[in-house]
């Protein structure tokens, strides 16, 4: 253990680290999967319930780390050295230890991990063998978890979830990937990367800012579409949101110098 995480092993030369926090959330995943499906499987035994949600939490944060790997595959192919990732609270990072070298480089390497998480996410709604579009697992999972099988419930969870993450991180608010391939666009009609980084961490900024806003009404009941409404789920926005505006406010203050990181 370190003060970047807990070690917890290599692949691919690449030390992976969880966060004390990585723990906390890992819990509540596992407390809101159980209650969710407890609720649409009250015919299911407790021991299925909640090892089901076990197993579905800690393959979600495999995906998580499949999604930051692709980021650091690239890095290394491209001679770029990664020192560590290390999931946390909101995600995983990985600590990449200098820029791209060109808007190319910044786009390839922002891009695939969404791209992995989309792909992953299709394979197993695909898997799942549900009829229909795949958009309406998205909007209300519940309902459809309560006519499956657990591996069906398991699968289908699994790529709702993936497909979310992957269109989350393509908001284009930096340092998400979405605004990390921003910054590739803008850094190359602008030939300047300080010029691209402040432009993207200011679209970050505002997109922050409507997310906290948002949240905030969601507690108080106001319904958001795609969001919704609900104390958890506002909270949860208001949380992200701040995270989201710490990190964009820290490099439009310091350009690209404050920080290498790649986060998804």
């Amino acid at each position: 253990m370190s003060g970047g995480g807990i070690r917890i092993g290599r692949i691919l030369g690449i030390t992976i680290r969880i966060a004390w926090s990585w723990l906390i959330i890992l819990a509540l995943v596992i407390w809101n999967l159980g209650s969710t499906f407890g609720q649409t499987h009250p015919e299911w035994s407790a021991g299925l319930t909640w090892g089901l949600a076990v197993v579905a939490a800690l393959l979600f944060f495999g995906a998580v780390l499949v999604h930051e790997l692709a980021h650091s595959l690239v890095a290394k192919a491209r001679g770029i050295p990664v020192d560590d990732i290390t999931l946390f609270i909101f995600g995983g990072v990985s600590q990449i230890e200098e820029q791209p070298d060109s808007p190319g480089g910044e786009f390839l390497m922002a891009i695939l991990g969404p791209v992995t998480s989309l792909v992953i996410g299709a394979i197993l709604v695909l898997l799942a063998g549900v009829a229909g579009d795949p958009r309406e697992a998205m909007r209300d999972p519940g309902a459809m978890l309560g006519q499956l099988s657990p591996l069906t419930t398991l699968l289908l969870w699994l790529g709702a979830v993936n497909l979310l993450l992957g269109v989350f991180n393509l908001i284009p608010g930096f340092p998400l990937d979405g605004g990390r391939v921003l910054r590739s666009i803008l850094w190359g009609l602008s030939g300047s990367l300080e010029v691209a980084t402040r432009i993207a961490s200011f679209v970050g900024v505002v997109i922050a800012l409507a997310m906290i806003v948002g949240g905030g009404l969601m507690v108080f009941g106001v319904s958001i579409p795609f969001f919704g409404s609900g104390f958890a789920d506002g909270l949860w926005l208001v949380l992200i949101g701040w995270f989201l505006f710490s990190a964009s406010a820290r490099h439009l203050r310091q350009g690209p110098r404050a920080g290498r990181a790649a986060g998804g």
